[in-house]
């Protein structure tokens, strides 16, 4: 339910900037309900390509991460304890990126669906 608040809230602020954006950049104005759908779209699954924290550049970046803490000695006796919990708490949390990702599918397949009316109707 949380995550239903979430998507709601990114596409209502998503909207609003398309529409800002449709109303003051001439080259940016909407047509359709499609192309106002398309433009939410690139908005939102641009930032959470951006914000992604996935793939092989973040997973080389923390395994060097992983290979610089092992060569680094603790300098005190608690420290290496510490370490060991820190590296043992476990993986990256996707949310936010995911969040974003199915905040555009409902205005992809508005997109999709207002392309298809258009073209057979």
């Amino acid at each position: 339910m949380q995550y239903l608040k979430k998507i709601i809230i990114a596409n209502i602020i998503t909207a609003i900037i398309v529409a800002i954006l449709s109303h003051f950049v001439p080259a940016l104005r909407v047509a359709s309900i499609g192309d106002f759908c398309f433009e939410m779209v690139i908005i939102l699954w641009g930032i959470a390509v951006i914000s992604w924290r996935g793939g092989a550049f973040m997973r080389r970046a923390n395994e060097m991460k992983a290979i610089r803490k092992k060569r680094q000695l603790p300098l005190v006796d608690g420290e290496q304890e510490k370490a060991t919990q820190i590296n043992n708490k476990g993986g990256v949390d996707y949310t936010s990126e995911l969040v974003l990702f199915a905040s555009g599918v409902p205005a992809a397949l508005v997109c999709i669906i207002s392309a298809l009316v258009h073209t057979y109707a």
